[in-house]
């Protein structure tokens, strides 16, 4: 087993929160300007018609788009802000506090456990050993390796919020300038490129190498390698048209590609997650408790145990987990 470095999680936390957190004004101001570009050239192209049918104007104001008219538009773009990145920022933090509990001095106390154990008599003595003291320091790294993976995770979450959030502000902010561009009465596109599947693959990338050899057959490996996005959606999306109708359809279909992208994406992770989660069932449930020391070392039940130092043979019934 391969020591387990303290923050072995750090590097992909760190990537994640190296992507910029966009808030909810700068995106509802990026929707605000699709709506005022929406009314605007929705506007010339009214006058445009009604100039070309022959109506002689001025023309009445029922006859005109409002912003009222384009509030739909908000709808497509909720989605990517009601949920808050720093939320899973303090999840992951208190994974943390979690981790360092177990850091916190434990295996020096049972290392000091080991010599009282020393004077015990016989079989009783061997079976403390062998079940608890012995299995102790690879089940703590054991379960920090799980703890990591689960930081892990969160990382690739938050990685997923934060983009999402910059990627939905990049599909607005494009939708108004191709709106704004129909002024030049030619078709306008831009391309939008999507970095949700980037994102997560960077952050979980992180992980040290190490990892790959760390854990209950491999379940970090799992994460590191088992995680892959590249079927998760799509990475670009296109901006045009040249009509408000058509750009605005655009934009529509951008912001379901970038949803179904996330979706995929989130659900890659769980799958990696879920995978690494049979195999610490897998240990748990094992039938031989050697087995299970990789996770839960076995100690004396404490309830009905006359007395474990006796020098008899406890029963199984004696050492928590065993049965």
């Amino acid at each position: 087993m391969t020591d387990v470095d303290p923050d072995f999680a750090g590097p992909s936390r760190d990537k994640a929160a190296e992507i910029a957190l966009v808030d909810d004004a700068a995106i509802e101001a990026a929707v605000d300007r699709v709506i005022e570009a929406a009314v605007r050239q929705r506007t010339k192209e009214v006058n445009s018609d009604l100039g070309a049918s022959g109506i002689p104007g001025p023309y009445p104001d029922d006859m005109f788009p409002t912003e009222a008219d384009y509030q739909w538009v908000r709808t497509w773009f909720t989605p990517f802000y009601d949920r808050d990145p720093t939320l899973v920022t303090g999840m992951a933090a208190s994974l943390a506090g979690a981790k360092g509990a177990l850091n916190s001095g434990r295996a020096t106390v049972v290392a000091n456990a080991s010599s009282a154990v020393e004077q015990w008599a016989g079989a009783t003595r061997d079976d403390f050993k062998t079940y608890f003291l012995d299995p102790f320091p690879n089940a703590v790294a054991n379960q920090k390796v799980v703890v990591d993976e689960l930081c892990v995770v969160l990382a690739g979450y938050e990685a997923v919020l934060r983009q999402g959030r910059r990627d939905a502000e990049k599909i607005a902010d494009d939708t108004a300038k191709v709106l704004d561009s129909l002024d030049d009465c030619t078709s306008a596109e831009v391309l939008v490129v999507l970095g949700i599947i980037t994102a997560a693959t960077t952050v979980i990338g992180a992980i040290p190498a190490a990892g790959a050899a760390l854990g209950l057959g491999g379940s970090m490996a799992l994460i590191r390698g088992g995680a892959q996005f590249g079927a998760a959606g799509v990475e670009s999306a296109r901006i045009k048209g040249d009509t408000v109708e058509g750009v605005l359809q655009s934009m529509v279909d951008g912001c379901k590609a970038l949803q179904d992208t996330m979706d995929g994406v989130e659900q890659g992770l769980a799958d990696a997650l879920s995978e690494s989660g049979e195999a610490v069932g897998r240990v748990l449930s094992a039938g031989n408790p050697l087995d299970v020391t990789a996770l839960l070392p076995h100690e004396p039940n404490g309830d009905g145990v006359t007395d474990v130092t006796d020098g008899d043979r406890p029963g199984s019934e004696e050492w928590r987990g065993r049965r």
